[in-house]
């Protein structure tokens, strides 16, 4: 049994051409998500590129991380800094979402340093990486292996978070659209 594809094609763009506006704006949203997502993902993943230790020194401070909200427009984005003993800020590429313990620490003990170790992504150009942290004490509240492996995930553009996306809103626009076109196929009046 050979398949039409030539029935197919001409189903497909009788549906993305026409008359009918729903069938046709969920198979251009399809079309657009199934392009945009990977562009999206590529685009946030750039943030976190870079060389990273052992192949470039890691950086340890003492101090305190602020954390606030930013406003961009109408949006409030949540950031943070690390302010070192001597009053220096550097903007973290974290927030208090992505490190909720040092957070929950620094509630605890407001008056006690943390120690950090990390270092600035894109090669020095970006944002500063906590890879651990710590008490004076030598407690641990980031662990190193953990951090690295989240920022190796981040790093991925083609990741976790574009297969979620996928699996989750493009693979079903795609059956529900194959559905529509296999209508228009079979019965050609319904385009």
């Amino acid at each position: 049994m050979s398949i039409n594809w030539s029935a197919w094609r001409k189903a497909f763009w009788a549906v993305f051409w026409g008359q009918q506006k729903g069938p046709r704006k969920l198979l251009v949203i399809t079309l657009v998500l199934t392009i945009w997502f990977p562009c999206m993902t590529y685009l946030q993943a750039r943030r976190f590129q870079g060389v990273m230790p052992p192949n470039v020194p890691s950086v340890h401070l003492r101090g305190h991380v602020i954390f606030g909200n930013e406003q961009s427009g109408r949006n409030r984005y949540p950031i943070a800094d690390f302010v070192t003993e001597g009053g220096r800020s550097i903007r973290l590429q974290d927030d208090r979402n992505t490190i909720p313990e040092v957070q929950a620490w620094q509630q605890q003990r407001p008056l006690e340093l943390l120690s950090v170790e990390g270092f600035w992504l894109q090669d020095g150009e970006g944002l500063f990486w906590i890879t651990s942290a710590g008490t004076a004490d030598g407690d641990v509240i980031l662990n190193q292996e953990r951090r690295m492996k989240i920022l190796k995930k981040k790093q991925n553009p083609f990741g976790e978070l574009l297969m979620w996306l996928y699996l989750v809103v493009v693979v079903p626009l795609w059956l529900i659209s194959f559905f529509i076109v296999r209508k228009v196929r079979i019965s050609p009046k319904a385009a």
